[in-house]
């Protein structure tokens, strides 16, 4: 038996692994809003960029838009939106 299990390194390692799905989140999100923008050939502005980033203000909002974007349930627990951003990336 791994005596870390359960211990507090797996709850870090568990904390990092949500901090780092957050910020790939956050990253196909703007990704995929300056993808839009390139495509249809419109100037966007850093400060536009940072705008929407900002409306990102918390994860709720940018689980919200992933739901929204990526056709997630919402019923669908957090660890599936984390499988549909590793899909997405």
């Amino acid at each position: 038996m791994n005596n870390t299990e359960g211990g507090p390194f797996e709850t870090e390692k568990c904390e990092q692994i949500n901090v780092d799905a957050n910020c790939a989140a956050l990253a196909v999100i703007l990704l995929s809003h300056i993808k839009g923008h390139l495509v249809s050939e419109k100037i966007i502005s850093a400060q536009e960029i940072a705008a929407f980033a900002s409306s990102l203000d918390s994860i709720q909002h940018v689980y919200s838009e992933l739901v929204t974007r990526y056709g997630i349930k919402p019923e669908e627990s957090c660890d599936e939106v984390k499988k549909a951003i590793c899909r997405c990336i």
